[in-house]
């Protein structure tokens, strides 16, 4: 009885440290942190940090890029911090990954699973890894399903090489009825680490710390 105690403790550790974890749903505060990333959003869940541009560790523990961003975000001013999770998952491997993030909007990697109640949050705060110079395609499908009218957005971006491009602009005309600030935030994947006084510095510049 005790193995199979210390057996189920020891699966539970494993989950604990290769699954990302997200509040979902749950209204803390005003600002809801809504992201995509690749590191979640694949068919196997992978803690190499080292053999993708897409991941990094952060505090000890290997995150997405985009993550880690949003994490920094929720560090300063708090709030929410939601995972869109795709219905059908990238690829393990990331030379096949850039082929399946072809911009497409009838893509099947296009659709989520996400169903999020935006009614008790003023700010929404939406990050991605800018794919093909422009948004992924989870994040077209988030902004079909959601009215973002009232409410004050903020974009972040993660990138190897492209910035922040047409995406805010993009936002804009998909919810015209939106505050979509006009001053995004982007970082190269290779200062996500380091990156935490340049979010503090963006949050103050846009007024919401």
């Amino acid at each position: 009885m005790k193995k199979i105690i210390m057996l189920i403790a020891a699966i539970g550790l494993i989950i604990g440290l290769t699954s990302p974890v997200f509040a979902q749903n749950t209204v803390n505060g005003k600002n809801l942190i809504v992201f995509f990333s690749l590191y979640g959003n694949q068919k196997s869940v992978q803690t190499d940090a080292d053999s993708s541009a897409s991941r990094t560790i952060y505090n000890g523990k290997v995150a997405g890029n985009t993550e880690i961003i949003a994490q920094m975000i929720q560090e300063e001013v708090g709030g929410d911090m939601v995972l869109l999770q795709t219905v059908n998952k990238f690829s393990n491997e990331y030379k096949t990954v850039i082929e399946e993030g072809k911009h497409n909007k009838n893509t099947k990697f296009k659709e989520t699973t996400n169903k999020i109640d935006l009614s008790g949050y003023e700010n929404i705060f939406i990050g991605f890894p800018a794919w093909w110079y422009d948004m992924p395609d989870p994040l077209f499908d988030f902004l079909d399903k959601h009215d973002l009218s009232g409410k004050k957005v903020y974009v972040f971006a993660t990138s190897g090489g492209s910035g922040l491009m047409r995406s805010i602009s993009g936002i804009q005309k998909l919810e015209p009825n939106a505050d979509v600030n006009k001053t995004g935030f982007h970082v190269f994947y290779t200062r996500i680490a380091g990156a935490k006084e340049d979010v503090k510095a963006w949050l103050k510049k846009v007024g919401v710390k």
